[in-house]
């Protein structure tokens, strides 16, 4: 028996090769799905970094607001 006639062999090859082809097609699709303008939502919730600074941004003005509100709806201290 030679090394070359071996049927496995030559079943794993075209195995790989076939592997190849279908790897190379969903990177083709891969390529043109970058090419798309990826939504302002989905990058913040792929990124925990932005999401992080989005939640504490958010926070900060909620809170900081709320306590404007508060003081500006406040009746005046009478002093005793």
């Amino acid at each position: 028996m030679g090394e070359g006639s071996c049927p496995q062999a030559e079943h794993s090859n075209n195995d790989l090769v076939t592997l190849f082809q279908r790897s190379e097609d969903s990177m083709a699709k891969e390529e043109k799905k970058s090419n798309e303008a990826v939504p302002l939502g989905q990058r913040l919730l792929d990124s925990p970094f932005l999401l992080l600074a989005a939640g504490l941004v958010v926070m900060l003005a909620f809170y900081t607001l709320w306590g404007l509100a508060e003081l500006m709806t406040m009746p005046p201290a009478t002093l005793p």
